[in-house]
């Protein structure tokens, strides 16, 4: 064999199963035959008051499981609720952890069941490979599109003290199962969807834009661009281009347009462009605020 063909390897990861489709949120019936019957749900006030916890809530309870509702969540995650989020599934000890809700309650839902296998502080985990073994199994239910973290290896979270968002990346933290209902878009406000919209639209464009990494171990988790990416985001910025703005101007009477936005931007695929061309450098900077988010990934799953 050619010394040179390993620089040529890339590896592929994503979610263990992923569910797409209206009425996809029928299938957390099967999550507790799946994981176990103690269920913990991270989620926030905005979804409790959607009514959209409440049917997660009843689904499982018709597989007669025990389930317990974290709804502190909010945007860019802190340590501060991490931690209090952990304290409360540590006293109940849940077989499988459900994220509900934003990339904020996915990333919430991760990092809890990083720390129900693994002392804190999360701190610890900051960076690439540095959580030490498996996890309890995530279940990331979206409500939006545009993070991907329903199927990525990472959890961001914000940090205070570092005045900065920050990475816990580890294929440990990939979600067991995503599922992924377009129906569950329909109640978020048009500055919602136009923003997570634009957010999926970036990693699009950037992960079309990246370079390939040549020589980077398919095992690391940052790996560049591949061929399987570039149609992906190629179809992804197709799909958005064609819906976002009908999704936007009509968010509760136009689900097909909400439908392409989730075929658009539900990630599927891991490139992330450590090595981003300038342009896409001045872009993320002037998109993010109040913290500075790197976006270490792009990723994206377009059913044809």
């Amino acid at each position: 064999m050619n010394p040179e063909s390993g620089r040529n390897l890339w590896g592929f990861s994503t979610a263990g199963r992923v569910f797409f489709g209206w009425g996809a949120v029928t299938e957390l019936r099967n999550v507790p035959g799946e994981f176990g019957q103690r269920v913990l749900i991270c989620t926030d006030q905005n979804i409790i008051k959607a009514g959209i916890c409440e049917t997660a809530v009843e689904l499982l309870g018709a597989a007669n499981a025990e389930v317990k509702v974290f709804d502190e969540g909010r945007p860019e995650v802190d340590r501060e609720t991490i931690e209090r989020a952990a304290v409360v599934a540590q006293g109940y000890a849940p077989d499988v952890v459900i994220g509900l809700g934003g990339g904020s309650n996915l990333d919430l839902s991760k990092a809890v069941a990083l720390l129900l296998k693994h002392p804190g502080p999360i701190s610890a985990y900051y960076g690439e490979n540095n959580v030490p073994g498996p996890i309890t199994p995530v279940v990331a239910v979206p409500t939006t599109a545009g993070t991907g973290s329903e199927v990525s290896p990472v959890a961001v979270v914000a940090d205070p003290e570092r005045a900065i968002k920050v990475g816990i990346a580890s294929r440990a933290l990939i979600p067991k199962w995503a599922i992924v209902d377009p129906a569950l878009t329909v109640s978020c406000p048009a500055s919602v969807t136009a923003h997570s919209g634009m957010d999926a639209l970036t990693h699009a464009i950037e992960s079309l834009c990246a370079r390939v990494r040549n020589g980077v171990s398919p095992h690391a988790i940052f790996v560049g661009k591949n061929p399987v990416s570039d149609v992906l985001a190629a179809k992804a910025i197709s799909c958005i281009a064609k819906s976002l703005a009908t999704a936007v101007a009509h968010p509760t009477t136009a689900p097909p347009g909400k439908k392409w936005l989730w075929r658009a931007s539900l990630p599927g695929w891991h490139s992330p462009p450590l090595e981003r061309p300038p342009f896409m450098r001045c872009n993320i900077r002037w998109e993010r605020r109040p913290t500075h988010r790197t976006v270490w990934e792009t990723r994206f799953y377009c059913p044809p």
